[in-house]
This record gives structure tokens, C-alpha cells and sequence, in this order.
């Protein structure tokens, strides 16, 4: 072999893991407003996986420092998977259904304009990156008590 790096290296080096959190409270679902590049969007609250992190203890780190909440993380609700055009990069987002205590504060991230509970009817109406209205309103009609799904959901720039 040529010294190369194989295909699955490459794609392992650029694969960031990103876990979201579903938290549900007074009808509303926790969503944060980010502003990147000059475009605004809505993200489910999260963030990356740092390396030798599991899963619960990013959520519960990512969760204190964008929303001041602290959170039990439950169940995996759906795991999406997003790869660039140019097979550059892919992230994989694991969203888990949790609980939270605490009160919304202001995120010290710049990107973080807001964090806010959503009605459902304005889910429809809102941009979120990756798109995965879907499948969150899918599984808020039903009460999100579904089997974990995991889906390919395509790269919006």
C-alpha cells in the first residue's frame, strides 16, 4: 500500500458527533436560536462530543453551558447522520429525550441568540439545520414515545 490513509480513516478523522437534547415543558419544545455567518437558524440544544466523553456527560455539559439547565439525559429518540457534498465532513447527531431543572440563561456562545420552548405549531415555520422538523414533529405527535430511528438527512449550507 502507498502509505495512504484508507477511505474509513478519512471519514472517521471528519466525522464530528454532536448529542442534542429533547426537553419538553409547558406544551413547548427546548430549541436554540443560532446566528452563523450572518444567517439564523434553530438547532436542537447541544453539542459536540469531546474525545474520551461519553454521550450523557457532553449532553449534561453542553446542556448547563447553552441553556443554564441542568439535564438527566433518557432515552435515544434518533440518531441523523449528514455528510457534505464533497464527502469533506459528516456529523452525527444522537438526539435523546431528557429532563431538565433550572431556569433558561443567557449562553455565554456568541453564536447563541436565544434558547426558547417552541409550540408545535410553530415548528413548521422555523429553519433548522440540520432540516429535521420531520422527524421531531413525527415523534412530538406522538408524544415522543417512539422507537429510535436513524436517518441521512441532506447537508444544507
Amino acid at each position: 500500500m502507498g502509505g495512504g490513509k484508507s477511505i474509513i480513516f478519512e471519514y472517521l478523522m471528519k466525522t464530528r458527533t454532536r448529542v442534542a437534547a429533547i426537553v419538553l415543558r409547558d406544551n413547548g419544545l427546548l430549541c436554540v436560536l443560532h446566528e452563523k455567518k450572518g444567517r439564523r437558524y434553530y438547532l436542537l440544544p447541544g453539542g459536540g462530543v469531546e474525545p474520551g466523553e461519553t454521550d450523557e456527560v457532553a449532553l449534561k455539559r453542553e446542556m448547563l453551558e447553552e441553556t443554564g439547565l441542568a439535564v438527566r439525559p433518557g432515552t435515544l429518540l434518533f440518531e441523523t447522520e449528514t455528510i457534505a457534498p464533497d464527502n469533506s465532513r459528516a456529523i452525527v447527531q444522537k438526539a435523546y429525550r431528557c429532563e431538565a431543572k433550572g431556569v433558561l440563561r443567557p449562553s455565554q456562545d456568541p453564536r447563541v441568540i436565544a434558547a426558547e420552548f417552541i409550540g408545535r405549531e410553530r415548528l413548521s415555520d422555523l429553519v433548522f439545520y440540520p432540516n429535521i422538523k420531520t422527524i421531531i414533529g413525527e415523534a412530538w405527535d406522538k408524544n415522543f414515545l417512539v422507537q429510535p430511528v436513524k436517518l441521512r438527512i441532506p447537508w444544507e449550507d
